[in-house]
């Protein structure tokens, strides 16, 4: 286990999507928090087909700093698709995941970083205390944490995001998984580090809004759950087997009433209710089944989980070939030469 008395490299990943103007400061002051810290920083910015051109100003802070790492991916993937790629990339023997409009602030990343390596944790998330973020954001992020802590079977708390600093060696566990769908803080989980929970400060949002409205993260609580466990499955089945209990007894209620009145019950709007419910449900238990199978199609296919258009750092710029499939060497630690195949121009 590294020691604060030993500078071991600390490397900032940080997806990039809407928040241009921000990433000036967010180096700045992310290499004044690694100035305090005594430790050498490296910070890979991954831009996620920003729509404000961010990636213009990525890459002029990647050829004015060699510390800063630019990956351009080829379309938008999605945030964790994002932070994988700059997982990828980091080759620190401690990785911190934050956001890049400053809603994580900086200055909170020596308490991750010092309480990972005196308390001899491998992860260690930030607990947002008090939440800078609109009402409805606060609704949207509670219906997201609540369905997934229900259907999943894994707490999931609201107050903690992707702020988080890790070790080298979850790093590897965490690419070492071929999920096609991803979540971070889950993926994490799945790699089962020894894990603790710090109280930081929650800063207010600089520039843009969130691209996770309460459909999105729905949609990817759904995604997630589908992917990660089976429990929709088990709900389904117990809901069949209660229904099936209660057409049971149902039909022992009629038979019991028609020998004992010698009488049937008249009824065919209960009748055609009962059909409608139960077709309802056949449907429903249906389309359970049919999430998981797509997602075992979408898995099996074992498409790339994103493409790298392009990685500068200095003034090395690298650029993928087409066809290039990112995470086919997953022992690739940091080192351009094994990741990308085409040849190096320097500007």
């Amino acid at each position: 286990m590294n020691n604060l008395s030993v500078p071991s490299l600390l490397s900032v990943v940080t997806p990039v999507h809407g928040c241009r103007s921000c990433l000036a400061n967010l180096a700045q002051r992310l290499f004044a928090v690694g100035a305090e810290l005594g430790v050498p920083m490296e910070i890979v910015m991954v831009n996620d087909a920003s729509p404000d051109g961010a990636w213009g100003s990525i890459r002029s802070l990647a050829e004015s700093d060699p510390r800063i790492i630019g990956v351009n991916l080829f379309r938008n993937y999605g945030q964790h698709f994002a932070i994988t790629a700059g997982l990828e990339h980091a080759r620190g023997d401690w990785v911190a995941v934050m956001d890049c409009d400053l809603q994580d602030v900086p200055e909170e990343l020596p308490k991750l970083y010092r309480t990972a390596v005196e308390g001899k944790y491998d992860a260690v998330f930030g607990r947002r205390v008090a939440r800078a973020d609109s009402a409805g954001k606060k609704l949207a992020s509670w219906i997201f944490h609540s369905t997934m802590t229900l259907l999943s079977g894994v707490k999931s708390d609201p107050a903690v995001a992707n702020y988080s600093v890790i070790s080298r060696a979850v790093v590897d566990g965490v690419l070492s998984l071929a999920e096609r769908h991803r979540s971070y803080g889950l993926l994490v989980h799945i790699v089962g580090p020894k894990t603790a929970y710090v109280d930081i400060e929650h800063g207010p949002r600089q520039e843009g809004r969130s691209g996770y409205s309460l459909g999105r993260q729905v949609r990817l609580a759904l995604d997630v759950i589908v992917s990660h466990t089976t429990r929709p499955l088990l709900f389904s089945a117990v809901l069949g087997f209660i229904m099936a209990g209660l057409s049971l007894a149902a039909i022992v209620y009629l038979v019991v009433r028609y020998l004992l009145f010698g009488s049937s019950v008249a009824g065919w709007a209960s009748t055609m209710v009962s059909v409608w419910l139960v077709g309802g449900l056949i449907l429903g238990n249906l389309g359970v089944i049919g999430l998981y199978l797509g997602k075992v199609f979408e898995q099996v296919k074992s498409r790339p989980l994103y493409r790298v258009a392009e990685v500068v750092r200095g003034r090395v710029v690298q650029t993928s070939p087409p066809g290039r499939v990112a995470l086919s060497d997953n022992s690739y630690p940091g080192d351009y030469s094994r990741v990308i195949s085409s040849t190096e121009k320097v500007q």
